[in-house]
């Protein structure tokens, strides 16, 4: 049951996330002139910005992250109670072989997991999040600054477009368990 209700929120909260970016980032562009640009060796301007959709947007990612999280948690406490009640218990080192040769057999990286951990640890425990959009490429991609400074290096920020990353690791990883869980059940 918890983890149908996560599941849910998740969808839920990537949809309402999707549209409040939506909305922001439209409103940032139309707003957007040139001294709201940071450059390297020229600061910028904040760019102000609609405070109901920038806290919503914050809201929705700590909730993304948490959620994922935690429904990460549940999933692996499944995994040991399926393999449990057909008697073939595991431990976490197995669970955690087990999951690795899933992800390495569908290709996916494994340091998603760790990128969700120190994302999460972060909306969690250190701070409120700044936000900025890197407008050098096309497509916009939301900046979940640490702190508030003018041009973030990796460290110093989140992309949204990790946590999309992210989000399609965790996806695939569920996809990996329910086939692995109706094998086992077979």
């Amino acid at each position: 049951m918890h983890i149908s209700i996560r599941l849910n929120l998740l969808h839920w909260a990537t949809i309402r996330l999707n549209g409040n970016l939506k909305a922001l980032k439209s409103k940032a562009s139309a707003a957007k002139l040139p001294q709201h640009v940071f450059s390297p060796g020229k600061p910028g301007v904040a760019l102000p910005i609609d405070n109901e959709l920038k806290y919503l947007a914050i809201a929705d990612m700590h909730l993304f992250v948490t959620e994922l999280d935690a429904c990460i948690d549940h999933l692996k406490v499944f995994m040991h109670e399926v393999h449990a009640y057909v008697g073939k218990p595991i431990d976490d080192a197995t669970r955690i072989a087990i999951i690795n040769g899933w992800m390495q057999k569908r290709g996916i990286d494994p340091k998603w997991f760790g990128r969700l951990a120190h994302c999460r640890n972060f909306v969690a425990h250190k701070g409120a999040l700044y936000l900025a959009f890197d407008i050098t490429r096309p497509d916009w991609d939301l900046l979940l600054l640490k702190e508030n400074v003018q041009i973030p290096t990796p460290t110093q920020c989140f992309r949204l477009s990790e946590l999309v990353e992210i989000h399609k690791g965790f996806a695939a990883c569920k996809q990996a368990l329910q086939d692995h869980l109706v094998d086992l059940l077979a």
